[in-house]
């Protein structure tokens, strides 16, 4: 039977606690490392910062597996160290990896005193093509060969766990081969085993992850677009989408053509914004590109449109969180909406047991108030969570 390694986490956001638990849950032993206090002790107190179905119970079974740490110096004697800090998108399409640098300090000063000197650096952030060869070309000019991989991560808010377990391939940025061959048969091996896995460049790994969220986001802004034009048209959207992805020799995704609700959540508008940053960079015209995300907000802005229309007093807002069945309300559309209404002096009610449930209410954002079902002029459902029928003038249904 195979050793189980040692594997060290940095970052504990939703990636990172996600990935430490699931490790766990193997048999590995795993500490994590977050310069935030707050997320540390909460870990460290049997709690988890953040909602995913199933994380909870996998946390709690694997809890003699799992430390947490603010110090580096707990990463001495880690087969593997991976990597899952935040790389955010600045409004001017620059990918922001500042966090980044900070990791690679502290990595550099262990690495130079021996602490990780037989650790392979895993990074699972996304990072603009090119970052890895400037990684490593730093690490060089400090007479350090560091073992690195890309290993950009795929996992979908709301089934990241059975993403990670079951994932439909496994990408991994190498240049080294035997760091590569280390990394499949310690790490992997143990759980993506069946998975089809592409060994291949740091510039195609790191560019991965930018052309999946792109299509992603694309693929939502274009059925919408194609329904507002049909609605000129006395056209049936609902029949027309039916027929459309009956094709599906060219991978098409039913899940994400359907029109509905615009896409929000942290990876979409920033991989997109990153994109055509790249091209920006490049100097490349990427024109559909650069007008996903206009063409996103745009959906937005007719949402707002119609229930103003309505003169609506009164307006229920079922689901709050960017994805059902989690948590996080980062870049949630639900947001905008929230907020362009409220300045119309429209009463806004938001239902959404799960975000309320992890203590993070819609007042932490904008002047709206979670509450029980009554009588409403306009009902905005972005997700099924109401378990009875409410009475509502009019409903829009973005699910």
């Amino acid at each position: 039977m195979k050793s189980l390694p040692k594997v060290g986490i940095i970052g504990c956001g939703y990636i990172g606690i996600i990935s430490a638990v699931c490790y766990a849950s193997k048999g590995m032993q795993v500490v994590g490392i977050d310069l935030n206090a707050k997320i540390i002790s909460d870990l460290v107190s049997g709690k988890v910062p953040i909602h995913e179905p199933g994380l909870d119970v996998l946390f709690q079974e694997n809890r003699d597996r799992l430390s947490f740490s603010d110090s580096y110096a707990d990463l001495a004697g880690c087969d593997f160290i991976i990597v899952t800090v935040a790389t955010p998108t600045q409004t001017d399409g620059v990918v922001d990896l500042n966090q980044v640098t900070r990791v690679m300090q502290s990595l550099t000063e262990l690495a130079l005193d021996g602490s990780i000197s037989e650790s392979v650096l895993v990074f699972r952030s996304t990072m603009p093509p090119g970052t890895m060869k400037v990684i490593r070309t730093e690490a060089l000019s400090k007479g350090l060969n560091l073992r690195l991989l890309h290993y950009p991560e795929f996992l979908r808010e709301g089934s990241a766990i059975e993403d990670l377990f079951n994932p439909p391939r496994v990408v991994i940025g190498a240049e080294d081969v035997a760091v590569f061959e280390k990394f499949r048969d310690q790490f992997l091996i143990h759980f993506e085993e069946d998975a089809n896995t592409f060994l291949t460049s740091f510039e195609n790994s790191e560019y991965a992850k930018y052309v999946d969220n792109s299509w992603h986001a694309l693929k939502v802004a274009f059925g919408n677009e194609v329904a507002a034009i049909a609605n000129k048209h006395s056209v049936n959207i609902r029949d027309m989408y039916d027929i459309f992805v009956a094709d599906n020799h060219l991978n098409i995704s039913a899940r994400y053509l359907r029109p509905g609700a615009p896409y929000g959540g942290s990876c979409l508008r920033k991989d997109t914004d990153g994109l055509k940053g790249l091209a920006k960079q490049g100097q490349v015209s990427a024109p559909l590109i650069c007008s996903i995300n206009d063409s996103n907000y745009s959906r937005i802005e007719e949402i707002v449109a119609l229930v103003k229309s309505r003169n609506p007093s009164k307006v229920l807002i079922e689901g709050l969180s960017f994805k059902v069945g989690t948590s996080d309300v980062r870049e949630a559309v639900q947001l905008d909406v929230i907020s362009s209404l409220s300045s119309e002096d429209i009463n806004i009610c938001v239902f959404d047991p799960v975000v309320e449930a992890a203590g993070n209410t819609a007042q932490n954002f904008v002047d709206a108030e979670f509450c029980a079902t009554e009588k409403w002029d306009f009902h905005l459902r972005f997700h099924n969570l109401l378990t009875s029928e409410i009475s509502a003038i009019e409903t829009l249904d973005l699910t």
